[in-house]
């Protein structure tokens, strides 16, 4: 589950780098909409790959 890490800690290093414009999504309405539609695909993909990973063990 690693991989699914990649998103935040990037999302995290462009938000150090950049604040201007990453704090957009936490501000704006569309971009708290972007945001939590983020959020649910990431979790849908981790459940996804772990049950891919439950059905070949």
């Amino acid at each position: 589950m690693l991989i699914t890490a990649i998103c935040p800690i990037a999302y995290l290093v462009m938000f150090v780098l950049q604040p201007e414009h990453m704090g957009v999504l936490l501000t704006d309405p569309l971009g708290q909409m972007l945001l939590a539609a983020a959020v649910i695909m990431e979790l849908v993909g981790m459940a996804r790959v772990a049950m891919l990973l439950k059905q070949e063990g």
